[in-house]
């Protein structure tokens, strides 16, 4: 997702690559962390396998997805930098990325899972407030963007949102019946690709000024689209793995 959008959103007119990676950090993030068990519990049941899904999919989006997209932007806001006279490293923007807490943090609790380093009894009491607030700030961060910007409709917001609802779950779910997917985790990673936006991509678009109103715009109309194409996308996964013989 982030290649789709980063091909497509500089050849617009007055785009940029910062642009695109905002772009990509909206379109490519499915807000896992505060609908993933929302939305699949009700209809997958409460399982380990619905955590597994949000657990890895949490990941990819948090530990993969934001730095890389955080670094693009970087990289792009340097060059249209008119006072940057001297050559920056090609890691500058990397280093620049992995000093945000949002890009560092996710992968360093991966690191501490996968060392496997005992959790700190003490330090739980403070992380489960941080836990309990973490998603309510996160909406509240978001609705006040949203409530700032006007939403204009125009037919990049449109692409971004069939980026979002159409092209990223039909990847996921291409990509599991090539792999022969087991049908159930299949469907759970195909709803997860289609859910709507991740709120950080609009966060860090109001925070560096870049893509503000077509982003929002965008988000908005994944979150209306949703309630049609999550049946839509558990309908076509079912009748593609009945046709494959899963």
């Amino acid at each position: 997702m982030f290649h789709d959008s980063l091909l497509c959103i500089p050849y617009v007119q007055k785009n940029t690559g910062a642009d695109a990676a905002v772009s990509a950090l909206i379109s490519g993030s499915p807000t896992i962390g505060f609908l993933g068990f929302a939305v699949l519990e009700p209809i997958f049941g409460t399982t380990p396998a619905v955590a597994l899904v949000v657990a890895i999919v949490g990941i990819v989006v948090n530990a993969v997805g934001i730095p890389v997209g955080l670094s693009l932007m970087n990289a792009s806001l340097e060059k249209q930098n008119p006072g940057s006279s001297k050559k920056e490293s090609a890691w500058a923007p990397v280093i620049h990325a992995l000093e945000q807490p949002v890009a560092w943090a996710p992968i360093l609790a991966v690191i501490w899972v996968l060392v496997g380093i005992p959790w700190p009894a003490w330090l739980s009491p403070s992380f489960d407030l941080i836990k309990g607030a973490n998603a309510s700030m996160a909406v509240f961060s978001a609705g006040i963007t949203l409530s700032a910007i006007k939403i204009q409709i125009n037919w990049q917001a449109i692409l971004g949102s069939i980026m979002k609802m159409v092209l990223m779950p039909a990847v996921i779910l291409i990509l599991g019946l090539i792999f022969h997917m087991d049908v159930l985790n299949l469907k759970m990673l195909v709803v997860a690709a289609a859910l709507p936006p991740a709120f950080s991509g609009i966060i860090i678009a109001d925070e560096y000024d870049q893509y503000v109103a077509t982003g929002t715009t965008s988000l908005t109309l994944s979150v209306i689209l949703f309630i049609g194409f999550c049946p839509l996308w558990l309908w076509i996964t079912e009748l593609c793995t009945h046709s494959y013989g899963f």
